[in-house]
């Protein structure tokens, strides 16, 4: 996928198990996504998984403002 200039990918990322619920993913996202701000970003996009397993990232994307998105590979 291609992206236009003013997009900002955020990779690959994990908080331990023992510290899901705790605040500290929304919290990590929203540092990002300031930083992305501050760098003239328009956009953030982020892939994740499906499955239940991803169901503590998604709550915290939607949290910091992130839309869902279904798309195909």
């Amino acid at each position: 996928m291609k992206y236009h200039e003013g997009v900002a990918e955020i990779g690959n990322k994990a908080i331990a198990p023992k510290f899901h619920g705790s605040g500290l993913g929304t919290e990590m996202y929203r540092f990002v996504l300031e930083l992305m701000r501050s760098s003239e970003k328009k956009d953030a996009i982020v892939t994740i998984g499906n499955d239940d397993a991803y169901a503590p990232a998604k709550r915290a994307y939607e949290t910091v403002g992130f839309l869902a998105q279904l798309g195909s590979v």
